[in-house]
């Protein structure tokens, strides 16, 4: 590492992951708010920093893309607007800590959905800065069953592997301070920050759905909107052929739900995220052929 440089580390996973624990851990403040399950206590990205071999360290907790309480559109938005901002101040990241639960059994459609819109928001570009931290360890017993199901997710056809074959490292975390620490030393050992694929593209085009994390949110939201209209159509055509209420509760219910994700693909498609570039950052962290000259 260089000297008394400033380290910049963001920290992602999918809601209960760990991410505000391993902030609380590195940074070693007690005082950051840690939730419990599946409703995510980190609404807005924020920042922890903290002293780590004489540099100042900086891990940015981001809200988890699967809260219940958010829907991923607004997620999506708040850590844009969030990264555009740093951008804007050639503020950029050393490298990503990826954190994810062993204690989920098997690869969700839901994760594995979550889990594209991270890759879209990194690029590729950015996988050899990505530490895959495995948390939750301390609920097996069995070190070897928990180590073997790691191994499957990282050799087979996982949701990792496009990551692993392009750099990026799968540790494990077992919630300690020294463990938090040395991920983030590994992750400080690139000379010099890089702009993240989510970046670039709003620098180029600030629609937020024109960037590849966007199309992303929008192709899961009109395959759930397409689901439910099929699904609604085959209930229609069976109380059609039973002679029942076209209008019971759970057409009512459904027609709902199509509602919320059209207006939400519609906000989504409405979003603009600008990258405000501010003068001196042309002269700081942001790499040569980076900056554009702005109208």
């Amino acid at each position: 590492m260089g000297n008394g440089r400033e380290i910049l580390i963001g920290l992602i996973g999918l809601t209960g992951a760990g991410k505000t624990t391993f902030a609380s851990r590195a940074s070693g403040r007690q005082d950051l708010h840690i939730g419990h399950g599946a409703d995510s206590c980190t609404q807005y990205p924020y920042t922890v920093t903290f002293r780590l071999d004489g540099h100042r360290v900086t891990l940015i907790d981001t809200p988890g893309l699967d809260d219940s309480a958010r829907p991923d559109v607004d997620i999506l938005e708040s850590i844009a607007k969030y990264l555009a901002d740093s951008y804007g101040q050639g503020r950029l990241l050393d490298g990503l800590v990826f954190l994810h639960p062993i204690t989920i059994g098997r690869v969700t459609g839901s994760e594995n959905m979550r889990t594209r819109v991270i890759k879209a928001i990194l690029g590729e570009d950015a996988f050899k800065r990505v530490a895959i931290a495995t948390t939750m360890w301390d609920a097996f017993r069995a070190d070897a069953a928990a180590t073997k199901r790691v191994q499957h997710e990282e050799r087979q056809a996982g949701i990792w592997r496009a990551m692993c074959e392009r750099g990026a490292t799968v540790f494990k975390h077992y919630d300690t301070r020294e463990s938090a620490l040395g991920i983030i030393r590994h992750l400080s050992r690139f000379a010099e920050p890089a702009a993240l694929k989510l970046q670039v593209e709003l620098e180029r085009d600030n629609r937020l759905h024109m960037t590849t994390a966007g199309r992303e949110v929008e192709s899961q939201l009109r395959e759930q909107i397409e689901l439910l209209e099929i699904q609604l159509a085959a209930i229609r055509l069976q109380n059609y052929q039973d002679e029942l209420d076209d209008e019971d509760e759970e057409i009512k219910d459904m027609e709902k739900e199509i509602d919320v994700l059209t207006a939400r693909r519609a906000k989504l498609r409405g979003t603009v995220v600008r990258v405000k570039t501010f003068l001196a950052a042309i002269f700081t962290r942001r790499p040569r052929g980076k900056v554009r000259a702005r109208r």
